[in-house]
């Protein structure tokens, strides 16, 4: 029941990016993300717990092999990013984060295995610029990102109402312990009180 409130949350959230993605068209400005573009899977990505759990539970769901990936995977990226001093930055730069060259886990032949139900932070982010601002580290501080707030969107304000003790903090970290794995402390974790 829960994953339901949440997918419905995050496929709200999805109509809000389309109205923006509509209005931005308008204006002339035509992302240029689309599908096997994944230049923003190296990128740190944050989300709730309850999202985490929603993924952990489609990892869980998938075949043997695929299971077996993404469990080593997670368990790799977890090991790395531990091993860095961004670990303690509250939110690491995308630059210096990108340079440990950890790829999303949940990629798959260069395509998010769990894209309809990626979280709320994947869903809010898109290019205006050409796509080479995303894949080359030297042009990433020149590419910019439409403007999409996602810790004020309505769907998101209501993910935090959901119940107490959510945590904020990096997907995979977040995910690694929703699959049982043990809390690694994060310069970015948040607990999150839900005021009623």
């Amino acid at each position: 029941m829960k994953h339901d409130l949440i997918r419905g949350l995050l496929k709200k959230c999805s109509l809000e990016v389309a109205d923006i993605l509509v209005k931005a068209k308008k204006e002339g400005d035509v992302p240029p993300c689309k599908a096997g573009c994944f230049a923003c899977c190296y990128e740190p990505v944050y989300a709730s717990s309850p999202e985490a759990e929603l993924i952990a539970d489609l990892i869980r769901g998938m075949p043997p092999k695929d299971q077996r990936r993404v469990r080593q995977g997670v368990q790799e990226w977890v090991e790395k990013f531990k091993a860095t001093e961004l670990i303690k930055e509250h939110q690491p730069p995308a630059i210096p984060y990108r340079q440990l060259r950890l790829a999303c886990p949940l990629l798959k032949d260069g395509m998010c295995s769990v894209y309809e139900d990626r979280p709320f932070g994947c869903r809010t982010h898109y290019a205006r610029k050409d796509p080479k601002g995303c894949e080359d580290d030297a042009l990433r501080a020149t590419q910019q990102y439409l403007a999409m707030n996602l810790y004020t969107s309505n769907p998101f304000e209501q993910l935090m109402k959901l119940g107490k003790g959510f945590v904020l903090d990096h997907l995979i970290l977040l995910v690694n312990e929703a699959l049982g794995g043990e809390p690694v402390p994060s310069g970015s974790r948040v607990e999150v009180e839900v005021q009623e």
